[in-house]
């Protein structure tokens, strides 16, 4: 992917899906550790690939615990303006594991470079709209998730004028 939020759609459908059993903020934060190395070597125009440490099983398994560890840090120093609910270990964890392997599967449909075999997917190259495959495939996954959260809060709103 070019750009990393194209992931989140992924992870806005997961949240649409179990809200209570997944974390989106987990989720995006593992993305973002996702792509520091490839955004690295783009800055400094590193000749080397830009998916060789952190875009496979073992780097990604590493950043999904590096992950997990910087969200329990920042819950005990952050400002008290950006405080939320606290995020069980199992969400955060499985969250944190969901957001880095999915990112390995989904690059690894677009980029040619990480030697992965669904790169030779049919999808990762066709042209949809102007989109790649695959960032129309993540696009869909952000408008199903969408669509799934207006479904619930509609049903809410339905359960709440019944009574």
């Amino acid at each position: 992917m070019p750009f990393t939020p194209f992931h989140f759609g992924l992870g806005a459908l997961a949240k649409a899906v179990a809200p209570k059993k997944f974390s989106f903020a987990g989720f995006a934060l593992a993305q973002v550790m996702m792509d520091l190395e490839p955004g690295y070597k783009m800055l400094t125009g590193s000749a080397s690939d830009l998916h060789i440490i952190t875009h496979n099983l073992i780097g990604a398994s590493v950043i999904a615990i590096v992950t997990y560890g910087v969200w329990r840090c920042w819950e005990r120093i952050r400002p008290k303006r950006y405080a939320q609910a606290h995020i069980s270990g199992g969400v955060l964890a499985g969250s944190c594991v969901f957001g880095t392997l999915s990112h390995v599967f989904l690059d690894g449909m677009y980029h040619i470079d990480m030697g992965l075999p669904q790169a030779k997917w049919v999808i990762a190259r066709a042209n949809v709209g102007g989109f790649s495959g695959t960032e129309a495939l993540c696009l869909g996954f952000a408008v199903a998730g969408a669509a799934i959260y207006a479904m619930r809060l509609l049903a809410s709103r339905i359960k709440i004028h019944r009574r």
